[in-house]
């Protein structure tokens, strides 16, 4: 048995997945981070939360 061989998970980990974000001047913080989204967003103000299915390509997915 070779205990180097590679894993067939091609599945990819992600810290951040879902959850909840907080707008916060035009950008969206969740965890500390903060994402850029291609939603717009601009009917909500500093302090709304928002629900983040995703972060794909280092941008926010919103729900």
């Amino acid at each position: 048995m070779n205990m180097l061989e590679k894993t067939q998970d091609n599945t990819e980990e992600k810290a951040h997945q879902a959850g909840t974000g907080i707008v916060d001047k035009g950008m969206i913080k969740m965890n500390g981070t903060f994402w850029k989204t291609d939603a717009d967003i601009s009917e909500y103000k500093d302090g709304d939360k928002l629900d983040i299915i995703d972060i794909v390509n280092n941008k926010a997915i919103l729900k």
